[in-house]
């Protein structure tokens, strides 16, 4: 059964669909976000932060005075990680907790639409939010606020669920997705149906014609928070995790950042950015995997980010600076909204 006012109007306002960069599902974006979520606000969490404080970063640590520049990568729009309207404002969890991340060191955001990690922590920003941490030269991961995996969900409360549960069940997933490409590398006994768009995936979950959607778990859990009967399965594969990309030289920041990001953990401003966009979803961990799924060949552990989204590409934007969408000012409106 749908949520109430708020949620309702999330899926009323579909307008476009953009690809899930971390595990291939497809997923809208909004034409007015005020409508979209009827959680507490965020920016109610950080009431215990300090507004209008102190600058504590200045140049060269911080690569424009008073501004942490927070490179995205805007081509893979992974929503609910960065969304994108149609009048170019910016949201998601990696615009929350940045801003947040500012607020905490007394300065003002701005992002900036990156490609390279490395290149980007050495030229044009002085974070990035949403990276793994293999596969740097340039750069280190501070922390791990998001997590990647395929996960199944069912009309049910959230739980792990056993394989010989899905066996002889239906589970509908987006055609040519890389949730999709992991489901081929499984002898699961289920029959599939695909569809374009994992909203129509959800109905179809919530009418009764399907028994489990497999996406990305974020991705999921963002449209399952439009439903009060829809719940969190378990992921198909090990989860890997994301954090926020930093120079490696650049020790000043990192020990600054990461000191941030533990206050909001602790002020409890992360768990409400985390639930404004993924409700109840826990943390993944391999506690959350299913286990004993039967796998086809040996190559079914690759990581999502191994596979490419077979399903859509998005117009990818510039990564120079002067093109920097500038964010709310520190203090009170540090959440973009």
């Amino acid at each position: 059964m749908r949520q109430g006012s708020g949620r309702r109007a999330a899926t009323a306002l579909l307008t476009v669909a953009v690809s899930i960069g971390l595990t291939g599902c497809s997923f809208p974006t909004f034409s007015d976000f005020s409508l979209a979520l009827d959680v507490p606000s965020v920016s109610e969490g950080l009431d215990s932060l300090a507004t209008g404080g102190t600058a504590q970063l200045s140049s060269p640590t911080i690569r424009q005075e008073r501004y942490l520049t927070v490179g995205i990568d805007t081509n893979a729009n992974t929503a609910p990680l960065y969304m994108e309207d149609s009048s170019g404002k910016v949201f998601g969890i990696d615009v929350d907790l940045a801003s947040a991340l500012a607020d905490e060191l007394g300065l003002k955001v701005r992002f900036v639409s990156v490609d390279d990690v490395d290149s980007a922590t050495a030229s044009t920003v002085d974070i990035v939010m949403g990276v793994p941490s293999e596969d740097l030269s340039g750069s280190t991961v501070v922390g791990s606020y998001a997590e990647s995996a395929s996960a199944f969900f069912y009309k049910g409360s959230t739980g792990v669920v056993s394989s010989s549960d899905l066996n002889g069940k239906t589970v509908g997933v987006q055609s040519g997705s890389v949730s999709e490409q992991k489901l081929n590398k499984t002898t699961l006994g289920m029959s599939r149906q695909t569809f374009e768009d994992l909203n129509d995936a959800f109905e179809a979950l919530e009418s009764g014609s399907i028994d489990y959607v497999l996406c990305d778990a974020y991705a999921g859990a963002y449209v399952a928070s439009s439903y009060d009967d829809i719940g969190f399965a378990g992921s198909l594969n090990d989860p890997s995790s994301y954090g926020i990309a930093i120079a490696a030289s650049n020790t000043a920041l990192k020990q600054s950042v990461q000191q941030a990001l533990e206050n909001v953990e602790d002020n409890g401003v992360y768990d409400a950015i985390r639930t404004r966009w993924v409700g109840s979803l826990p943390t993944l961990t391999s506690s959350q995997q299913i286990s004993d799924i039967p796998t086809a060949d040996a190559d079914s552990s690759s990581t999502d980010s191994d596979l490419s989204d077979a399903s859509e590409d998005i117009s990818t934007e510039t990564s120079e600076v002067d093109n920097a969408k500038d964010g709310s000012t520190a203090g009170s409106n540090a959440v973009i909204l």
